[in-house]
């Protein structure tokens, strides 16, 4: 009788460790599924010419290329396999001299950051509709000619430096859905002669056309409510070569001498 009774009370004392032990297994099973469904999202994917970032099930980046050493039009995928292509990612074609032309799906919602720095073979952008931002230095250095976006841009922001440094670009026609120009963003641009602003512009960043050498005419629109400071100097830009509307912030700035003629 005291045999079964302990064998029996022996039982009982195990059943709560058996339990752990289980949900402890479960436990782990869901930190591993976890875990695995984290990996699924930084997965790099290859094909011939470009290498992407999953970015989520459906979604990725062109985070490479892998394009010959001479210079040409390179059409960027709206699509691989089943993923749509929104971004280009930072330092995607940085540098590489081998691009003479880019034509962007309208899939793509954003560039980053020195995306196409340096790229001095770059002479034209045939840009995606879909673009909302231009991010820091993205063309910095680039060889573009002339920049202009589709009627239907939603292009809302150019950062800062973006096209900094394109001393070969003469001409920009912006979106009339751009709402703010970055610091420096156009700084350098020695071949832009002239600038007209766009309706629904709020802000010009902080030197962001100086030393733009050759330009001589601007028009800035009643909309825009804060130009940065030295955003204009070392420009062929005089009071009398500038269209605003009186009584503007675009008036108060160029109106004071200390900002706009100061380098």
């Amino acid at each position: 009788m005291k045999k079964l009774t302990a064998f029996i009370l022996a039982i009982v004392l195990a059943l709560p460790m058996i339990a752990l032990c289980s949900c402890g297994d479960n436990n782990q099973d869901e930190l591993q599924a976890d875990e695995q469904e984290k990996v699924d999202y930084t997965v790099t994917l290859n094909d011939d010419v470009f290498t992407y970032e999953v970015l989520t099930t459906e979604t990725v980046a062109i985070v490479g290329f892998k394009g010959d050493h001479t210079p040409h039009t390179v059409t960027l995928p709206s699509t691989v396999g089943e993923r749509t292509v929104v971004r280009i990612a930072e330092n995607a074609f940085y540098y590489q001299n081998n691009v003479s032309a880019v034509i962007i799906p309208d899939t793509v919602t954003s560039i980053g950051a020195l995306a196409f720095a340096g790229c001095s073979n770059l002479k034209s952008v045939t840009f995606s509709a879909g673009l909302t931002v231009i991010e820091q230095g993205a063309f910095e250095a680039s060889g573009l000619t002339a920049l202009s976006f589709p009627s239907s841009s939603k292009l809302t922001t150019i950062g800062a430096q973006a096209f900094a440094a394109c001393e070969a670009l003469a001409s920009v026609a912006f979106p009339a859905s751009l709402v703010e120009i970055g610091d420096a963003a156009f700084e350098g641009c020695t071949a832009l002669t002239a600038v007209t602003l766009p309706a629904n512009l709020v802000s010009v960043g902080t030197l962001a056309f100086r030393n733009c050498s050759a330009l001589a005419s601007l028009t800035v629109p009643a909309n825009v409510t804060a130009i940065g400071d030295y955003a204009f100097n070392g420009t062929a830009l005089t009071i009398d070569n500038v269209k605003m509307t009186a009584g503007s912030a675009a008036e108060s700035f160029f109106n004071d001498a200390s900002k706009f003629f100061n380098d």
